[in-house]
């Protein structure tokens, strides 16, 4: 039986926003108030419809019925309903809640404007969300789609559900506010783009400041891409009867629903166009940069979204009307697509992050899925929702052909004939594109292998049609083999580069045709160097710098640029997480050199002490910690509290335990007392319970001293090194802990940082076994020391007079990688990439080279694609590791994955790439590295039909040596090309032309004794454009 489990006033009063004064304007901050949702109020079903009643949704004029009889599932039954409820005026409304709403929930609202109640409406589940796995989005509260009205005083809702509940923490939020006197002359601006060179200018926008921003809603950090790939169209819910002064109004409603109705970060939309054609800067951060946004739930990323304030849905504008609105969309997505030179008529890879179905949202695809879509879509082509609108969503075509039209940057796809063709018969394969001005074009083509076969080129004074026909051979004249073949065609228009075009035709097989040579490889080996993200203090870099007689403070001033190394205290007490949400712990004390070694633990009021005979097992149970202790095979249940507090002898702070020197030995689930590790000299121990989704789970924290306690237990490297080497790790370590500790408590573990076991991966600290395993004295020990400066201070690379975030990485690739290239943003200054030729130069480095094999079907996996023929390094970082991984399939098509998504797909030690290759075409047997030199001009950026110089010379010449030169095209297996005999002081020279717009060619040279490689130059790229 239902119960009314909420009482709703008649009459709810909504705070007031204070007067703007007009000579001094100030951002405007909106009235919000709240409603729980959590029964049916009396009588309330009475006057509200029922799941089986027709209902339109918002913005639309057909009713629909709920899931119940839409989709055949379960009966829904009535979870929440409020009397009609009078309030102060609102300008939005939307119902938010703490769990994901089930996908068949039915959400009704009706509001009252000008003393009218209007008609029922029902609001669809938001997917306007930021992706799930960023901390944006685990803050972020499910929500339905808000309804923005033009004033309303009084609202009632109900609310239908499998179960007859509602989430928990389910609340109705009432938005308002005032309309500014300045919002009656809103001027947009025009600035110059700042981060780039836009062909399209920029169009007019209303800037936050002008449309009343209130700037202190904003919290956490703006995230930003690497890069723009798609743009989104939305529509927001809401009246489309607003003057041009209420559209600011509405623009600053729309913000407070999703900075204090739903609780992300800042406005969700990138951007806003009303329906005056105006456009409004939405979220912060840069208007001409990649902001990450909160508009497309798992799709946020690489992605922009402009959304039209109004309801597209019922909106009917007049000719003149709409043509401003699609004149502003299109104009804004030009500029955009300038900007990071994306292709209004191409496609564009996208990776989901979820949530996927049943996850909260009307996300249609799951975390980590693959999704090939077009560059300018509506919201409703990539989720489950009829975003953005019936007046917008037909005109995706409109927007692409008039943002092209604006770039000026395309010619017509071509027409093909030919393909199928049969091998032999004498035929050809023609592509006729057609151009809108003059054009100079040049077509590659590539055989599925991806060795370039042949280029053609044609040309046309005016618009017109250009055919390019291949006659099925190659280069040489010879007759290419049947299979797959891709045409890349590239071109200019009065200097201006226009977009590539991509596609394929296929030679049909015949009886006497020979075997097409280019099938799927079964296994890629991946090879590569240096070990970590790549970012920071080189370990092994460090390692050879002391060698060379580097100072610590050197080392660290030199990895970190624009810090200074320099005394700072350092005695605080922080918290490591020993184990995180775990289901168990057991504990001991052992003597450590002696005898009379005990342990303490206080529960509540209670005080328990013990020897080393006595093991302890702690597990949660609800709220509270159980301890049970066993001794002399007796096992005791001795109490419980919601903290634990440990102490053991001969700390600090030992209790009523005594001096005898100790260990704490602490034993996670399936860990034994009697293996290595998991010991623990000093500081205290807490066991508290921590809430997951799983129940109740134990938190178990060592608190301990900077200074030393905790330094001393950091194993991060080889104990063993050189001292300088030892210290710079310890200045690094301090600093990264000091900067942990001015961020506060996690309450995910109770923590300031874990023990680098997991989730968070902070510092390696390993507590006794970090500075007793490597003898007495210890040299690790010495160098805590050594960067002592008093009882209290210890040496710190600081910035600006605050502890950096020191990253440290273990080795690179011979250059180190800034973090906003790794991570995104711009928060670190001496961040930067430096050169680390020393990693590769260290004596010992295990991580210089190594090779990882992986699947034809791991890659289908990542790449969401088949029959992967190559799979190559397309984008580098300014360090030259893996910005972007492109596979390219036997039908020439092509999936992207950034270079962390490959590394963590793998298990790869780095994203410092050297080939990815064919197993079966890797050389058997090492090269030799080193021995000859190669030195390529021009490299870099050529021309096409550019001839390229190489030279080099052998540095122990001899009679009899040969220089065979070597070529990799576009990430593929090392092909052999000609050879020349050195001269007699061993240089030597080739020349090659290289051709095929698009395509890079990578080389090295081999020297050869007989038979024998004995040495191998550095590779040199080049790529034509």
């Amino acid at each position: 039986m239902l119960t009314a489990a909420l009482i709703v006033p008649a009459t709810l009063a909504l705070p007031v926003a204070s007067g703007i004064s007009a000579a001094d304007p100030e951002p405007v901050r909106a009235s919000v108030a709240t409603i729980p949702l959590s029964g049916v109020a009396p009588g309330s079903l009475s006057t509200t419809p029922a799941a089986t009643t027709p209902v339109p949704r918002a913005g639309e004029d057909h009713a629909h019925v709920g899931p119940q009889v839409r989709d055949g599932g379960p009966r829904l039954r009535p979870a929440a309903a409020t009397a009609p409820t009078t309030t102060e005026p609102f300008g939005l409304v939307g119902i938010t809640a703490a769990q994901p709403f089930d996908p068949r929930t039915r959400v009704v609202i009706r509001v009252r404007e000008g003393g009218e109640w209007q008609p029922w409406m029902e609001l669809p589940i938001s997917e306007h969300m930021p992706d799930p796995t960023t901390d944006e989005g685990q803050r972020a509260r499910y929500a339905t789609e808000p309804v923005a009205t033009t004033g309303s005083d009084g609202v009632q809702v109900r609310i239908d559900t499998p179960t007859g509940s509602v989430p928990s923490d389910t609340q109705l939020t009432l938005i308002d506010n005032p309309v500014r006197p300045e919002d009656n002359d809103l001027t947009p601006r025009v600035g110059p783009a700042s981060t780039a060179e836009a062909g399209v200018t920029q169009p007019q926008i209303i800037t936050r400041k002008m449309w009343g921003a209130d700037e202190t809603l904003r919290r956490g950090q703006t995230a930003y891409s690497d890069t723009i790939k798609v743009a989104f169209v939305h529509h927001v819910v809401s009246s489309n009867d607003y003057t041009p002064a209420q559209a600011a109004q509405q623009m600053r409603n729309v913000y407070s629903w999703f900075t204090e109705g739903i609780k992300v970060n800042d406005f969700g939309y990138n951007f806003m166009v009303d329906r005056y054609g105006r456009l409004y800067e939405g979220r912060a951060g840069g208007i001409d940069r990649a902001v990450i946004g909160a508009h497309t739930s798992g799709f946020n990323a690489e992605t922009f979204a402009v959304s039209f304030l109004g309801n597209a849905d019922t909106l009917d504008p007049t000719q003149p009307e709409k043509e401003k609105i699609l004149d502003a969309i299109s104009h804004l997505i030009a500029w955009k697509f300038d900007l990071f030179d994306v292709n209004p008529l191409g496609t564009a890879v996208l990776t989901s992050a979820g949530p996927g179905p049943g996850g909260g949202t009307t996300s249609m695809y799951y975390a980590g899925e693959k999704v090939t879509t077009k560059t300018i879509v509506g919201h409703g082509d990539i989720g489950s929702t009829s975003c953005p609108g019936d007046f917008l969503r037909p005109t995706m075509d409109h927007l692409r052909l008039a943002v092209s039209a604006m770039q000026g940057k395309n010619f017509y796809p071509p027409t093909i004939a030919g393909d199928e063709v049969p091998w032999g018969s004498g035929g050809s394969i023609t592509l006729t594109p057609r151009s809108n001005g003059p054009i100079e074009a040049s077509m590659t083509v590539s055989n599925a292998c991806g060795d370039p076969v042949r280029t053609l080129t044609a040309s046309a004074a005016t618009a017109s049609a250009f055919p390019l026909t291949w006659d099925l051979r190659d280069e040489k004249g010879k007759q290419v083999p049947p299979g797959t073949y891709t045409f890349h065609i590239t071109a200019t228009s009065d200097a201006k580069r226009l977009f590539p075009w991509t596609g394929t035709a296929r030679i049909a097989a015949t009886p006497d045709s020979p075997p097409d040579p280019c099938t799927p490889p079964e296994e890629f080996v991946v090879q590569g160097t240096g070990y970590g993200h790549g970012v920071g203090l080189s370990q092994w870099g460090a390692f050879a710098m002391a060698r060379k007689g580097w100072t610590a403070k050197r080392i660290v001033e030199y990895y970190y640029p624009g810090v200074e190394v320099k005394p700072i205290t350092d005695s605080q007490d922080v918290r490591i997480s020993l184990l995180y949400q775990k289901e168990n712990a057991h504990m001991r004390v052992e003597d450590l050199g002696g005898t009379g070694a005990q342990i303490e633990l206080t529960y509540g009021k209670n005080v328990h002490v013990a020897g080393p005979a006595a093991n302890f097992t702690l597990t949660p149970t609800g709220r509270f910690v159980a301890i049970r202790k066993t001794e002399g095979g007796t096992s005791t249940r001795i109490g419980r509290a919601r903290t634990v507090t440990i102490k053991w002898s001969g700390t600090r702070d030992p209790g009523t335990s005594g001096t005898a020197s100790a260990l704490l030995n602490v034993a996670g689930p399936g860990e034994s007392f009697s293996s290595e590790g998991h010991r623990y000299r000093y500081g205290t121990v807490d066991v508290s319970i921590v809430p997951t989704s799983a129940g109740s789970r134990l938190a178990v924290v060592n608190t301990l001293r900077i200074h030393d306690e905790y330094l001393f237990g950091i194993a991060e490297v080889n104990p063993t090194w050189d001292l300088p080497a030892l210290q710079a790790q310890v200045i690094a370590s301090r600093s990264y802990a000091l900067s942990q500790l001015a961020k506060g408590i996690d309450p995910r573990c109770n923590c300031h940082m874990d023990d680098g076991d997991g989730p968070y991966y902070d510092q390696t600290f390993q507590g006794w076994i970090a500075e007793s395993r490597y003898g007495d004295p210890n040299k690790w020990r010495e160098a805590v020391i050594a960067t002592h400066t008093s009882g209290d201070q210890g040496m710190a690379a600081v910035f600006k007079d605050q502890p950096i975030n020191a990253f440290y990485t273990a080795s690179t690739g011979g250059m180190t990688n800034s973090a906003a290239d790794v991570w995104g943003g711009n928060d670190y200054p001496w961040s930067q990439s430096v050169d680390d030729h020393w990693s590769l130069e260290a004596p010992g480095n295990p991580y210089l080279r190594w090779d990882v094999t992986v699947t034809q079907d791991a890659l289908a996996e990542l790449f969401g694609m088949d029959d992967i023929m190559s799979v190559s390094v397309t984008r580098t970082l300014k360090s030259g590791s893996a910005r972007e991984i492109t596979a390219r399939s036997l039908d020439g098509h092509t999936s992207t994955a950034s270079g962390s998504e490959f590394r963590s797909a793998f298990g790869l030690r780095s994203t410092y790439l050297a080939s990815i290759m064919d197993k079966e075409r890797v050389a058997t047997g090492p090269v030799p590295s080193g021995g000859v030199t190669l030195n390529v001009r021009p490299s870099g950026d050529v021309p096409d039909g550019t001839v390229v110089t190489m030279s080099g010379q052998i540095a122990k010449m001899k009679p009899g040596l040969v220089v065979q030169r070597q070529v990799q095209v576009n990430g593929s297996a090392w092909q052999d090309r000609n050879t020349v005999v050195p001269n007699a002081d061993g240089t030597f020279t080739f020349t090659v032309p290289v051709s095929g717009r698009g395509t890079t060619f990578t080389w090295r040279v081999l020297v050869y004794d007989g038979g024998t490689v004995v040495a191998s130059s550095p590779s040199r790229t080049a790529r034509v454009t």
